[in-house]
């Protein structure tokens, strides 16, 4: 799983998609993590509130599977990513702001 810092807070994500699709005998596509080109745009999911990145992992495999990139993240508070007690650190606005933290890092270290 990997991460970033986001306010001087850890946000975790993982990444699925960037190999080959894995194929049956009879041709259809096999449910693996690496099916996506290293340069296709990401789709990311975002879990509910009070949830997890853990959630969406069998969605995030099945869209990979099918030739996306995809991109789940536990926002602040939530999964693997820091819990800090101040609570006006948990906003709506404030969850937008981390997805577009992770749009501009995942863009830093790759190209969409």
């Amino acid at each position: 799983m990997s991460s970033f810092r986001f306010e001087g807070r850890r946000i975790a994500y993982t990444e699925y998609g960037g190999g080959p699709c894995g194929r049956h005998r009879r041709g259809r596509r096999g449910r693996t993590a690496k099916s996506a080109p290293a340069s296709a745009r990401p789709l990311i999911i975002v879990h509910g509130v009070l949830l997890s990145q853990e959630m969406n992992r069998p969605l995030a495999k099945d869209l990979a599977a099918r030739g996306n990139r995809v991109i789940t993240v536990d926002l602040l508070g939530h999964g693997q990513s820091d819990r800090p007690r101040d609570m006006w650190r948990y906003s709506m606005g404030i969850f937008a702001r981390q997805v577009i933290g992770l749009m501009t890092i995942w863009r830093s270290r790759r190209r969409w």
